[in-house]
């Protein structure tokens, strides 16, 4: 029964049989068995076979894993890493090995194979550097796994890009892109108690002791990057029936180490993650406001806060003073509308205000007086602001993509699809790595810009109708 069929650089044929590999150089058969015996033997029985560079031929068998062969010392040494009674690969229990590819980088992929139950199949990547075994499965939380087994993982193939394809037995077609193995994704789990929920108005920071902080419809989560888990912050207010166990849409560090969380209709709260004490603000504090859309704490000790109605309110740490800034008919030393979008502070301490209409607001913290700056083309609003390690302002639109702005003089260049943008659609979540280039979003794109504004690639990395609102740099880990 011949299983597979090889052949090698010098021309020589190599056949997988039932009872051993059949070696035939010039027409004569030569039988090579690990065990020789004329009775059936796993370790006899072969599916598949490769050879690499070094001369070396893997062979996948019948319940013992990949045995590897060498046609110099003749000598056989099993892999028995795919085998049973390893724990580490608890999720797969098949050791028949059916298919198997060497990888332009030298990696191992094998394919098992299990029909008995059809579903414990699986797929490995073996690191032959580092020693290192992986199993490729299929995860319902990602959407980007592979597809379920089902038995049996068939042919395996690299395409000239790198791309790693494959087959498994109930007719699914897999591709393995490279680009997708650089993302993790965490998906909503249903059903348990205290589980993040993951949504569009999820944000997150990293503070400045290096801890992870997240903000969901459902509370403040710390995020433990050697657990690898979300710990929900369990928070109330003596005073008040103030709590963390709700709404959190935006979230900030001050200057302090305080965190502070707002989201729409519901209280404005200060959060000290080293005492556990949580503030809340109302109206006795002449800072309350249901709908706070956005945060900013600047140099100094001084709280910034954009609501969809009211303006902005300043708020000085020390001396609790409150000072509101709304819109003044016909005043365009005012701000341009009472709807606030987003905020953020530039090196010259001047406050960059984007409201819900077409302006850009700039505030001088000295005067108190404000600037209104439009732009050329049909842009909508502005979606999002921020400001860079040069000082540039780079403001996302809903409709017309990226306006990069010179903070000093106001002069701007536009960035959109003409200049390599995906999409002109909604760019949003700036942020910026350690060697300055910038990332950003735009509908289910990841978009990543170089210091010059040129954009040097982009990946679209979402499914169905999900769109991405916000990417966030984590400088400890250098990570996004």
């Amino acid at each position: 029964a011949i299983q597979d069929i090889l052949e090698d650089p010098e021309n020589t044929i190599w056949a997988c049989t039932k009872n051993g590999l059949l070696k035939i150089p010039d027409g004569k058969a030569e039988l090579i068995q690990p065990i020789a015996s004329k009775f059936y033997n796993q370790r006899n029985h072969f599916l598949t076979i490769i050879n690499d560079k070094q001369g070396l031929y893997w062979l996948g068998t019948s319940g013992n894993g990949v045995a590897l062969y060498n046609k110099d010392t003749k000598d056989t040494k099993d892999f028995t890493f795919f085998a049973d009674n390893n724990p580490s690969l608890n999720k797969c229990s098949s050791s028949k090995i059916a298919s198997l590819l060497l990888d332009r980088n030298g990696n191992l992929w094998a394919g098992a194979r299990d029909e008995q139950d059809r579903i414990s199949g699986g797929f490995f990547l073996f690191d032959r550097t580092a020693k290192k075994l992986n199993i490729i499965s299929n995860n319902p939380l990602n959407p980007y796994s592979i597809s379920k087994a089902y038995g049996s993982t068939r042919s395996i193939i690299e395409d000239n890009f790198g791309n790693i394809w494959f087959t498994n037995h109930w007719g699914k077609i897999n591709q393995l892109i490279p680009q997708n193995n650089l993302f993790k994704y965490y998906r909503n789990y249903s059903g348990i108690e205290n589980s993040i929920l993951f949504t569009k108005n999820t944000r997150m920071l990293e503070a400045k002791d290096g801890r992870l902080w997240f903000t969901t419809e459902n509370g403040l989560f710390e995020y433990l990057s050697d657990e690898e888990r979300f710990v929900k912050i369990i928070a109330d207010n003596q005073d008040c029936s103030c709590t963390l166990d709700t709404v959190c849409w935006r979230i900030i560090e001050d200057i302090k180490g305080n965190l502070w969380t707002a989201g729409i209709n519901t209280e404005l709260r200060q959060y000290n993650p080293n005492t556990g004490v949580l503030r809340c603000f109302n109206k006795d504090n002449n800072l309350f406001h249901q709908n706070v859309y956005s945060l900013l704490a600047d140099r100094s000790e001084i709280m910034w806060l954009g609501t969809y109605q009211n303006g902005i309110y300043k708020y000085n740490l020390n001396t609790n003073d409150v000072v509101n800034f709304k819109y003044i008919l016909n005043d365009f030393s005012t701000i341009s509308h009472d709807k606030i979008g987003r905020m953020c502070e530039d090196s010259s301490n001047t406050i960059w205000i984007a409201t819900l209409d077409s302006w850009l607001n700039k505030f001088n913290k000295e005067t108190n007086k404000v600037k209104r700056i439009s732009f050329s083309g049909n842009y909508g609003y502005f979606s999002d602001l921020f400001v860079d390690k040069k000082n540039r302002l780079w403001a996302g639109t809903t409709l017309g993509g990226i306006y990069l702005v010179n903070t000093k003089n106001d002069n701007y260049r536009r960035i959109n699809t003409n200049h390599g943008l995906p999409s002109n659609i909604n760019v949003t979540g700036f942020s910026e790595d350690h060697n300055g280039n910038i990332y950003c979003c735009s509908g289910g794109y990841l978009i990543k810009l170089n210091q010059s504004g040129e954009v040097k690639e982009y990946y679209y990395i979402t499914t169905d109708d999900e769109v991405l609102h916000q990417t966030y740099y984590i400088r400890k880990t250098k990570e996004l």
